[in-house]
């Protein structure tokens, strides 16, 4: 089953990114986030226990996927092309007529993932994450 996200997802959303991920984002970002009122996304669950989760960000007619996750036992199972469709839906109508995302340039299974959504490289950004890994930046025409 796939729901909205809310503010009740953040501790899951920090307890999960801590596991892939070392961007930065924590609780009162997230809180800070949702507060403004452009953030959105969708978590996916799995006999009430939730398992993968997406969220965006908009600015006028654009958003930007800032992230999407699935727990490893859960991957390979379409959650991941549901929860961007979901995205790409909401954002659309929100209004954005464009989605951007980046994701690192090694991520091959996410790169697939965002091909077949109908993403499209638009460019690089070296050196964009922390450890100095580049990203590469895609978009979909909503």
């Amino acid at each position: 089953m796939i729901r909205a996200l809310d503010t009740k997802d953040i501790p899951f959303i920090v307890s999960a990114r801590n596991i892939d991920f070392c961007d930065g984002w924590n609780g009162a970002m997230l809180e800070s986030a949702f507060a403004g009122g452009r953030f959105f996304g969708f978590v996916a669950e799995d006999s009430g226990k939730a398992v993968a989760f997406a969220a965006a960000d908009m600015a006028a007619d654009t958003a930007d996927l800032e992230f999407i996750y699935t727990f490893p036992e859960y991957r390979k199972k379409g959650l991941g092309t549901s929860l961007v469709r979901a995205v790409c839906d909401a954002a659309r109508g929100r209004g954005a007529v464009k989605l951007f995302l980046e994701v690192r340039k090694s991520n091959l299974p996410a790169l697939a993932l965002y091909e077949k959504a109908g993403f499209v490289k638009a460019g690089e950004r070296a050196a964009y994450y922390g450890d100095g890994e580049t990203a590469t930046v895609m978009v979909k025409e909503l």
